[in-house]
């Protein structure tokens, strides 16, 4: 692929509809109308369109979507995690750019793991498929944000915790919801609803819970210092 005046300029035929950026792998996805493919840096074509829904490629793998499932394959377009699960979580990464576009495997305790679900039940694997926490829970939430995690947080009974990678409950599940903190992105934002208002703290995702639930607004930026 090259570009002069600011045009893209491909060395072959290729119909495009819709592209995503490059990731960190260089490889970009593109969608022809029907089915989802791989382009490389040269414009290159290095796996034809045939995907329903795709992820970008993130420490040479990619999660992506086919009769109903999805999987994970390599950069060969070889399938390293069978198509056997219902809902991936896509993670998207905002410390660079071109590389925002969806991803899924993070950085938990030094190893890389994705939160997929499976036969209606939350867990995460690692990249040999193997369940490094069990399929046991009613949803997840991840913060991709971070160079690494020591916590999951996990959704039982309606309610949000924190567990570590043996299943130890850090911190109780007491939480009504928790999202990826807009303000501060190395942070989770958890919620503990009452009567009258809903009242917000921060957990940091290596220390624990820094801020309980008491303040009415989850704009903490000005608390950055503290940390």
């Amino acid at each position: 692929m090259k570009a002069k005046n600011n045009i893209i300029h491909f060395p072959q035929k290729v119909q495009i509809e819709a592209i995503q950026p490059y990731s960190s792998d260089e490889l970009c996805a593109f969608f022809n109308g029907r089915k989802w493919g791989y382009l490389d840096t040269s414009g290159k074509i290095r796996i034809k369109a045939q995907y329903d829904e795709v992820c970008a490629f993130f420490n040479g793998l990619a999660g992506v979507k086919k009769k109903g499932k999805w999987g994970f394959i390599n950069k060969q377009n070889k399938t390293v995690i069978p198509f056997e699960y219902d809902i991936l979580k896509p993670v998207h990464r905002f410390k660079k750019f071109y590389d925002y576009n969806r991803t899924l495997f993070c950085n938990y305790d030094n190893e890389l793991c994705a939160p997929v679900c499976f036969k209606g039940r939350w867990g995460f694997i690692d990249t040999l498929n193997r369940a490094v926490i069990p399929f046991r829970y009613e949803d997840v939430c991840i913060n991709p944000n971070v160079e690494t995690s020591k916590l999951f947080c996990v959704k039982v009974n309606n309610i949000w915790g924190f567990i570590d990678k043996k299943r130890n409950t850090v911190i109780k599940f007491i939480f009504n919801d928790v999202r990826v903190s807009p303000h501060n992105p190395k942070y989770f934002t958890v919620i503990q609803k009452t009567a009258n208002y809903l009242n917000y703290g921060l957990v940091d995702s290596v220390k624990g819970l820094i801020v309980p639930c008491k303040f009415r607004c989850e704009n903490f930026s000005n608390l950055n210092q503290r940390f």
